[in-house]
């Protein structure tokens, strides 16, 4: 799933895409290994509860 985000988001950073894209990446992801061995992953959306994501800030 690390290959799909088009976006840096905590400590998965990318340089090609170095801002959050929360309206297309903001989801769980779900990895799991199908019977035969491929790899499958699946989205679940993300119930935000009491804080809005944020960007975070760090060094300061």
């Amino acid at each position: 799933s690390a290959l799909e985000r088009r976006e840096s988001r905590g400590s998965h950073q990318r340089t090609d895409h170095p801002g959050r894209d929360d309206g297309a990446f903001l989801k769980h992801s779900l990895a799991y290994r199908s019977a035969d061995g491929r790899p499958r992953v699946e989205y679940l959306p993300v119930k935000i509860t009491r804080w809005p994501p944020g960007q975070r800030v760090y060094g300061r």
